[in-house]
Parts: C-alpha cells; sequence; structure tokens
C-alpha cells in the first residue's frame, strides 16, 4: 500500500495549522487592550489598542496616575514628546499595572509602546 500521498497530506496539513497559529499571534500592530489616565482636574480618559510605534501625548495636562491595561509594557514620559533617556525623565510601567507620580512635581504627558 502506498502512503505517500498520506503522509503529504498530514505534512501539508501541519504545515498549514503552524502558518494559521503565526497568523494568530499580535497580528495587529497596537498594544490590545486600555490606557485609562486620570488628569490634574481628575477627568478620566481612556485609549483603546494604543499603537505600538510612535508617542501617545496625554491630553490637557498631562495624567496624575495611569493604568496600563494593555498586552505591552509602556514607558511613561514627563514631556510631551516621549523625549527622556535617563529614569529619572521617564518610568517603566509594565502590562497591568498603575502607576501614580504623586510624589512628583508633575504630570505625565505621554508614554511610548515598549517594542
Amino acid at each position: 500500500m502506498n502512503t505517500a500521498p498520506r503522509r503529504a497530506l498530514g505534512a501539508a496539513a501541519l504545515l498549514l495549522v503552524a502558518y494559521a497559529a503565526t497568523g494568530c499571534t499580535d497580528a495587529t500592530d497596537s498594544a490590545v487592550g486600555t490606557v485609562s489616565y486620570t488628569t490634574p482636574d481628575e477627568e478620566r480618559h481612556q485609549l483603546t489598542n494604543p499603537g505600538s510605534s510612535g508617542c501617545h501625548r496625554l491630553r490637557g495636562e498631562g495624567a496624575e496616575e495611569v493604568e496600563n491595561n494593555t498586552t505591552a509594557d509602556l514607558w511613561l514620559y514627563f514631556s510631551p514628546d516621549c523625549q527622556g533617556r535617563t529614569n529619572i525623565e521617564r518610568t517603566y510601567l509594565p502590562t497591568t499595572l498603575t502607576d501614580n507620580p504623586a510624589f512628583r512635581d508633575q504630570p505625565w504627558r505621554s508614554f511610548s509602546v515598549v517594542g
């Protein structure tokens, strides 16, 4: 009995499953979930699925508290243009955590997604 066609069909099915599985991994170019923040005036804002590239400016006077409920970690910046190379000028905010810079003199003004 010739089993070559059956093996070829099995290999093709395995490749198809592997290809489909890679298509399910974060195919969007965004951090899936929400970033919520509170301004100094106690206004709540929320961004859904922020893009993974670029700088995201926080509205108004910035944020006193930032909540990261996305699938990605964030960098929070005091500047409105995501500038800040030292940990004094920026803070790392892992996924599913909240940062409150109340002990600092200034609010967060922007964030970027860790790539």
